[in-house]
Order: structure tokens, then sequence, then C-alpha cells
């Protein structure tokens, strides 16, 4: 069984990968290895994760009790 990553932790990856995007990106876009409407693409599709992961942490507790099982939280888990 794949280990459990928390949600603070999925969160943090996708912030840390948008980081490194944005400090990659420019450079790839004016050296013209990743065309420009590509890379706005890619970003925006990466930042749509992160919202949604930071939309489901604020409702990480609801989530919890309606569907434990999604959390490992089940009994005899």
């Amino acid at each position: 069984m794949a280990r459990r990553i928390s949600l603070n932790q999925q969160i943090e990856e996708v912030q840390m990968e948008l980081d490194k995007r944005r400090s990659v990106y420019p450079r790839l876009v004016s050296s013209k290895k990743l065309g420009a409407s590509l890379a706005q693409y890619q970003m925006d599709r990466m930042e749509a994760v992160e919202r949604t992961l930071l939309w489901l942490r604020r409702h990480e507790r609801t989530f919890r009790q309606r569907c434990p099982e999604i959390f490992g939280d089940e009994a005899g888990s």
C-alpha cells in the first residue's frame, strides 16, 4: 500500500512546485524551450490543484466526519 501523504504535505509539495515553475519558466520561455502559452497553461493547472487542496483543507473537518475512509480514519485502519 502506498504511503499516506497528509493534506498539508500535499499542499506544501504543490506550493514548492509552483515556486520552482515561477523561477524556471520565465527562462525557458525566453530561451524558446517552452512556449509562453504552454507555460501559462501548466501554471494555471498547478494553481488549480493548489486551490482545490486549499479548499479541501478548509472543509477537512466536514469530510472527515462524513467520509472518514478518505483520510484513513475508519475503524481498524
